[in-house]
């Protein structure tokens, strides 16, 4: 079911031909494979994967609870935490 599951991976690789080493954190849904946040990092870490969730929660969340449970008005509640 979309929205249910997300992958979230970092890719250390020099991105651009040059001696720079950037992570590519990315955040995509298990069921369709859409790909709900892509971002160059300088590392992968608490912090930028937390970003990369809050940036998702922002954008998808309220979508996904209407389709599930019909309402917005707890999504509302558990936003206002990540904001």
């Amino acid at each position: 079911m979309v929205g249910m599951l997300l992958h979230i991976d970092g890719s250390k690789h020099r991105w651009f031909n040059d001696e720079r080493w950037y992570d590519l954190l990315v955040v995509l849904d298990d069921a369709n494979s859409e790909i709900y946040y892509a971002q160059l990092v300088e590392e992968e870490s608490t912090r930028t994967v937390m970003a990369a969730l809050r940036e998702v929660i922002k954008s998808q969340s309220f979508r996904h609870r209407r389709r599930l449970y019909g309402s917005t008005s707890l999504q509302a509640d558990f936003i206002g935490f990540w904001l």
